[in-house]
């Protein structure tokens, strides 16, 4: 009968299977408590990230209304500071 693999001991990435030393960095989901952690590396979050961006439909409206917004949120902010 084959010995069954142990499983490593290093944490890889539940997407790709790169372990911690073959990337820049490794997420972790939260906690552990529902179940084993989940790990996604930075180089399949540049995959998903790209992904949403296709799909996504971005134009020059939508990003001149964020900035809007971000700075609307910025000078709240900063007026609520004042007071």
């Amino acid at each position: 009968m084959e010995a069954r693999k142990q499983p490593s001991q290093t944490p890889q990435c539940s997407w790709c299977s790169k372990s911690q030393d073959e990337v820049a960095a490794l997420i972790a989901t939260p906690t552990d408590k529902l179940g084993p952690r989940a790990y996604i590396c930075d180089e399949c979050v540049a995959v998903c990230d790209s992904f949403l961006l296709e799909r996504s439909v971005v134009t020059v409206d939508n990003c001149r209304e964020f900035a809007a917004n971000v700075a609307n949120a910025a000078n709240i902010a900063q007026e609520g500071a004042k007071t």
